[in-house]
């Protein structure tokens, strides 16, 4: 049966790049606090001349951004170490197979958001919207603002990250049934 296929492919190349996506959340996650600052003094520094700015800071003081760029870390990092094995040229396929399911374990057990993780990216989430609180000016309130209070972020978990993993346990799967 073998003989018969010209070539032999572990899996199909992707377009995504785990590890680059893992690396630019972990870095946006990393510098926050700074990234927060020199955006804030862009804004207003230079007011209205830096539209960009001030867009990229209302989005990323949105309680929802925040709790989902710290909800994609462990999910993107599980998925750059199962791409970087597959990428290495002495790996085998017992030791792939580990990893593949090890890596499906890891997101069925990020589909709960009861474990510590989550409880972790909750009080994060919540020290940065009273930071922001603290530093907001009380004269502006955002369309970001109002709307994380009208949605809670159980209900982004379940509708974006449960969807989000689901979706990537589906494509794994079928990316190593065949």
């Amino acid at each position: 049966m073998l003989l018969k296929h010209a070539q032999l492919k572990l899996i199909q190349p992707g377009d995504t790049r785990w590890l680059s996506y893992f690396r630019s959340v972990n870095a946006v996650i990393r510098c926050y606090e700074p990234l927060m600052s020199t955006l804030e003094h862009i804004v207003n520094e230079r007011g209205e001349e830096s539209p960009s700015a001030s867009g990229l800071l209302s989005i990323l003081k949105d309680q929802s951004i925040t709790f989902i760029l710290h909800s994609l870390e462990p999910i993107l990092e599980a998925l750059s170490i199962l791409s970087k094995f597959i990428q290495t040229k002495h790996g085998d396929f017992n030791q792939l197979e580990k990893l593949m399911f090890g890596t499906l374990l890891r997101l069925e057990e990020l589909k709960n958001v009861s474990i510590n993780e989550y409880k972790q990216i909750f009080e994060i989430v919540d020290k940065i919207k009273a930071l922001s609180s603290i530093n907001l000016n009380r004269d502006r309130i955002t369309r970001a603002t109002s709307r994380t209070n009208e949605i809670s972020l159980e209900e982004i978990f379940n509708d974006k990250i449960v969807k989000f993993i689901n979706e990537i346990i589906s494509n794994i799967k079928a990316r190593f049934e065949s």
